[in-house]
Parts: C-alpha cells; structure tokens; sequence
C-alpha cells in the first residue's frame, strides 16, 4: 500500500510541477519537454521549482498521507519536541563517520560490472554524469539568494521528506511486519539508496541510511535523524555551491590514495558513532514505539 501511495504522490507531484513551471515561467508543451531533458538551456529557475513541487509531493506528501491512514496518532513521531543536546549530538555522531563514507564512496567509484553487463554499466554512468551535471547547474549562485534556495531545495526538503518516508514510514512498517529492527533498519536504508538512482553513490548512501535509521530507532525521535540528514545535504551544498570550498573538498585529482591509516580511522569513527548512539539510546527507557 505504502509503495502504491508513493507513486501516486510521485505521479502527481511531477505533473503539478510541470503545470506550475508552465503557468509560472509561461512555456508551452515542446518547451517543457526540452526543459526535461535538456535543462541546462533554460534558467534554474524553473528546474528548481520543478525539484522543490516534486520533492514536496512525493515524500512529504506520501508521508502524509500515509500516516492519516493509520489509525494511531501521531504515527510519525512529530509532536516529541526535539532535545537540542540529543539533536547535537546526532550531529556529531554524522561528523565522526564522515571519514568512512569518504572511504566508502571512493570503494564505491572503483566498482566494475561484469563485461556481460557492459551495457548497463555505461548506462548507470551516463545517467550518473548527467545527474551530476545538474546538480551542480543549478549549485551555481548566479544571485544573493540562491545559496538559501539551494539549501532550501537540497538539504532542508529531502532532509524532512525523506526521514518523514524512509525512517518514519518504511522503517516503521517492515520492523512492525519482522519484529525484527536490524532488518527493518537495514531494508528501509536500501529501498533509501536504491531509489537515489545513483549506482556509485550506493555503498555510502546505504551506510547514511542505516546511521539515520538507528539514530530515529535508539533516538525515539525523527527529529534527530532529519536533524543529521539536513547537515549531510547542507555540507554537500556548500561543497558544490562554493568555489573555495568546491575546490578544496571536490578536486579528485589531488586527492591522496586511501591506505592503511585511513581504514583505521574510517574504523575508528564507526566505533564512536555507534557508541554515540548507544549513548544516545540509553538516555530515554524505552525505545521507539514500533
């Protein structure tokens, strides 16, 4: 059922995006068409407002909806208001596995499909260059206010939409079906990677989605796995966003080869995160009702 209200929301959330870019901006079919699958040629405001209206749609609006169709109240944990220490350290917990998801990401570039899925391969990598190649379109600050709407659209929607449907919905429901949280967490982290659609993104996307999902389970609040989610989009925005830290943070070809010390501290963060957590978890009685 879950999945059935997702693509509707996700149906009707691309069309009302397209109809607001129509009205809004004033193009007509063919011009929509081409704004689609040729973005760059048209300004990134209407790609933005085509991301933000589909974004909304089709996560916080599943996530909704969903939720009034359960009958229990407040099925996605909203009203706990949020503890600013726990809400800190969430957010340390993210910075200290920081290392491993740069460790996992270069793994991840370096993986190779079989020669008798060559073809799908350069499929995966088109699609990844041309996503890429998007982003960092419309990462552009052409004005004074676009760092704030790339923030707004990048890190501050997908932040609560995706935590609203992965962590509060999927997670929720497959632990409620398995009895079983480790399952339940690592299920909904990678239906979370796997719909990303980005094949070299998925070994660090899956590893984020499982730290979100303990920090929601152990934490009792979504708030602190929305809270980690926003910092981990917020720092990739300002990477790509601005030009000192672009440089610095994203030049590939002066960075040094992973060896030795960095597993280790790659391992190392891992430790102290997971003891974060179980820090965290044992602040409250219970865990999360499921």
């Amino acid at each position: 059922m879950l999945i059935l209200v997702f693509l509707f929301f996700l149906a009707t959330g691309q069309t009302l995006a397209l109809l607001a870019v129509e009205l809004i901006f004033k193009l007509n079919f063919a011009q929509i068409g081409d704004l689609v699958n040729h973005p760059a040629n048209y300004s990134t405001a209407p790609n933005k407002l085509l991301l933000i209206v589909s974004s909304i749609f089709q996560f916080i609006g599943t996530a909704g909806f969903f939720s009034r169709m359960m009958i229990e109240p407040d099925f996605l944990k909203l009203k706990k208001p949020p503890n600013i220490a726990s809400i800190f350290l969430a957010c340390f917990v993210f910075i200290i596995c920081i290392p491993l998801i740069s460790y996992l990401t270069s793994i991840n570039a370096k993986l190779e499909l079989p020669v008798q899925l060559e073809s799908l391969e350069a499929w995966m990598k088109n699609s990844e260059d041309s996503i890429d190649k998007l982003v960092k379109y419309l990462m552009v600050l052409r004005h004074p206010g676009d760092l704030l709407v790339n923030l707004f659209m990048i890190a501050l929607i997908p932040a609560i939409g995706e935590e609203l449907l992965f962590r509060g919905c999927f997670q929720r429901i497959i632990i409620r079906i398995s009895k079983n949280p480790h399952l339940g967490i690592f299920l909904a982290a990678m239906l979370f990677s796997a719909l990303h659609l980005q094949f070299y993104g998925f070994l660090p996307r899956l590893f984020l989605g499982m730290l979100l999902g303990y920090l929601y389970y152990w934490g009792q609040s979504i708030w602190l796995s929305m809270s980690a989610h926003f910092l981990n989009n917020a720092l990739a925005v300002l990477s790509t966003s601005l030009p000192v830290l672009n440089n610095k943070w994203t030049d590939t070809d002066s960075a040094q080869p992973f060896n030795a010390i960095y597993i280790v501290i790659s391992a190392l963060s891992v430790t102290l995160a997971m003891g974060a957590i179980y820090f965290l978890s044992k602040r409250k009685k219970q865990t999360i009702n499921i």
